[in-house]
């Protein structure tokens, strides 16, 4: 879950706004390094890597089904709204320690760069369209 809260007063912080992950469990990197989660005032922007189970998740396998680079709308007015998920993830290569887990995102003018051990991403970062993919060794 991601929360936004008014701080004005921060004896009573007031929740305005929360987005929730589906599944049992989800993990982000940007819990324990806070350069894996991307804010941009100006673009009111919100980016963050996550990691999430599915339904029929078993300790076995390991698998989940979703994990990219979460991307959100951020205002005082709307809160918080899901814009979209670019995905490093290839088919069938769906563990939850895959080297296709996007660790970090930047931006640079109208580009949206994310990147994983495996494969760099530029998206328009209005529509969030692929623009290129280059693979690492």
């Amino acid at each position: 879950k991601i929360s936004l809260f008014n701080v004005t007063n921060v004896s009573i912080p007031e929740l305005i706004s929360e987005y929730r992950f589906e599944g049992a469990w989800s993990d982000t990197p940007a819990l324990w390094d806070h350069h894996a989660f991307l804010f941009a005032y100006t673009k009111d922007l919100l980016a963050i890597p996550v990691l999430m189970d599915q339904p029929s998740f078993n300790y076995t396998s390991r698998a989940h089904t979703k994990q990219g680079f979460f991307v959100f709308n951020i205002t005082l007015a709307e809160g918080l709204v899901l814009r979209g998920n670019v995905t490093h993830q290839e088919p069938g290569i769906n563990s939850w320690d895959s080297d296709y887990h996007v660790r970090r995102g930047l931006y640079i003018e109208n580009v949206l760069y994310t990147i994983s051990n495996k494969k760099i991403k530029l998206n328009n970062l209005e529509s969030l369209a692929l623009l290129k993919e280059i693979p690492l060794a």
